[in-house]
């Protein structure tokens, strides 16, 4: 036997094993991967009409404006209930949703590099987070 190939030459049992069960695999998963690949490229936006594509981001650009109104109208209720010292709840809940939505959803416009939007929007979800956890779970204690 030539010690080179020890056994593992492209005619052993080893490779006619590898060949007869892992290949056959390999090529499923690179024909299910091809297949995947091409309804992704399908249903990319590219293949819908412009029109289409101006009339989702308005959509989207419209809720996430909604969306950040609602929580300034909720911010100026509780800020003046709290100015009173009167804490309404309800209001309290709608404003820290919206504003959680609102600096989620800024997340979501396509835009490939970093600005000081997303910053911002990062400093806000932390701030909420903590906002978050000081009301629910701690009950403002030290308040």
């Amino acid at each position: 036997m030539d010690p080179v190939w020890n056994g593992h030459g492209p005619e052993s049992l080893h490779c006619r094993e590898l060949r007869n069960t892992v290949l056959p695999w390999f090529c499923q998963q690179k024909r299910r991967v091809a297949r995947l690949r091409r309804a992704i490229r399908y249903a990319s936006s590219r293949h819908f009409p412009a029109s289409f594509q101006i009339a989702r981001v308005v959509a989207f650009t419209l809720f996430h404006v909604a969306l950040s109104l609602v929580g300034i109208v909720t911010g100026f209720v509780v800020t003046a209930c709290l100015l009173g010292s009167r804490k309404l709840d309800g209001w309290t809940r709608v404003f820290l949703w919206t504003t959680t939505a609102t600096s989620a959803t800024g997340f979501l416009f396509l835009v490939h590099n970093l600005m000081p939007a997303h910053i911002l929007g990062l400093i806000s979800l932390v701030v909420l987070a903590v906002t978050f956890f000081a009301l629910y779970r701690r009950s403002l204690a030290g308040a």
